[in-house]
């Protein structure tokens, strides 16, 4: 792997496979949706939908039918603190994948006529989730953590004008926050020559970036809705990367039940034991700053209680009680299986090498695996007892409208 910053100040990362069959060349931008300061709750989500509307030289019709030609779609996604551009390619077709991906990057269009209609795409967007009662507790959920809205409000949504769009767009689309990556099979000899000759933004001085503050107050919610099955979403603010404590954090949300494991505590007393739920997932969520450990279940309002009370004392079990040496070995089995599985792709390569060095984090995939292997019991506990998993866990109920049962967690 080479790092590296070129003679326009554009950071570029560079990780080629020749064993693969596909190139993955990426934008990412050390903004998200709670960068958005000055401008309406969802103007990051919606900018990167924009992009795709076409540039200075390219319809979003002609962006699209070149890229059909090289057999790919352009992708991106925007998170809390991370926006990124992306396309996958067969490596015979790399650099017209990537002259197509940093023409409208670099140049955007953001046609006003685009915009009007956009807004009613994403306002679409906002109603199919509100459709979705596991996406509604999970929304509910981010409102209790006091999460930035990624989509925004219809609202807000309806606010957003090119001004605001140009505002982010310019305050965060340069070279001091914007790095590129390429992973898979590539040349890069032609990469390089092609990045240099770039005409990319690199202000003078680069805007420090505002964060919002938070303070967590309310940690349950219920909402009524007419379903016929209750959903739970709960979440555990916790360390990101970088904290010491990531590797031990896998393992409690692999024992929990991340990563598909089937012998964990959740799914198997939840699901196979007892026949609650159809869905239990959980996940560890790591940014630079923060995380979270999270969950969802899905089940009929009559076992609510009854899993939120099961929910509740594993989380209090792995505060007081030490894991045993076989769940423990299984955990770590079924977490560094997966990683190593995961990072065999080349895209899941270029998203793990984006993110870690827009914000200085060092990630080796093999060092990670040596730190997961070696997390102990009594580190497990530690960090349990540290993060008080039992006590600062947030949940929000989406349950039918007839159910008032909801017992308090202790």
């Amino acid at each position: 792997m080479e790092i590296m910053t070129l003679k326009n100040h554009l950071q570029v990362v560079l990780k080629p496979d020749s064993s693969s069959r596909s190139a993955v060349f990426a934008y990412a931008i050390k903004a998200g949706c709670n960068m958005e300061v000055g401008v309406p709750a969802g103007t990051a989500h919606f900018l990167e939908h924009m992009l795709f509307k076409g540039s200075a030289t390219k319809t979003a019709k002609k962006i699209n039918q070149d890229a059909a030609d090289l057999g790919t779609l352009p992708n991106a996604y925007t998170s809390e603190d991370e926006t990124k551009y992306y396309i996958q390619v067969q490596s015979k077709y790399g650099m017209e994948a990537l002259d197509l991906l940093s023409d409208f990057f670099w140049q955007p269009a953001l046609p006003e006529e685009e915009i009007e209609k956009e807004k009613q795409v994403i306002i679409e967007e906002i109603h199919m989730y509100a459709d979705q009662p596991s996406s509604v507790s999970g929304e509910v959920l981010e409102g209790l953590l006091k999460r930035s809205s990624l989509l925004g409000t219809k609202k807000s949504v309806r606010k957003i004008q090119r001004s605001h769009l140009l505002q982010f767009y310019n305050t965060h689309y340069h070279t001091g926050a914007v790095i590129f990556v390429a992973t898979g099979n590539f040349d890069e000899f032609e990469v390089l020559s092609y990045l240099e000759r770039l005409k990319v933004h690199h202000p003078k001085e680069r805007p420090e970036q505002e964060r919002r503050e938070y303070d967590l107050q309310q940690k349950e919610a219920v909402v009524k809705r007419s379903v016929k099955q209750a959903h739970i979403s709960w979440a555990i603010p916790v360390a990101g990367y970088g904290s010491g404590d990531e590797p031990a954090l896998e393992v409690i949300a692999t024992i929990l039940g991340a990563h598909g494991n089937a012998s964990s505590r959740l799914y198997d007393e939840i699901r196979e034991e007892k026949g609650l739920a159809y869905a239990v997932d959980v996940d560890y969520e790591s940014f630079h700053d923060h995380g979270y450990l999270l969950g969802y279940m899905g089940l009929p309002a009559t076992y609510v209680n009854e899993a939120r009370k099961i929910l509740f004392k594993h989380l209090s079990d792995l505060e007081t009680s030490l894991v045993s040496a076989v769940e423990l070995r299984r955990a770590i089995a079924c977490l560094t299986g997966q990683l190593i599985i995961g990072m065999d792709d080349v895209l899941t390569q270029n998203d793990s090498l984006s993110y870690s060095t827009l914000y200085g984090l060092e990630f080796d995939v093999d060092a990670f695996v040596a730190n997961v292997e070696a997390v102990t019991a009594d580190e497990v506990l530690r960090v349990a007892q540290k993060y008080a998993l039992a006590e600062n866990v947030y949940v929000a109920s989406v349950v039918p409208k007839t159910w008032s049962a909801i017992e308090q967690l202790s």
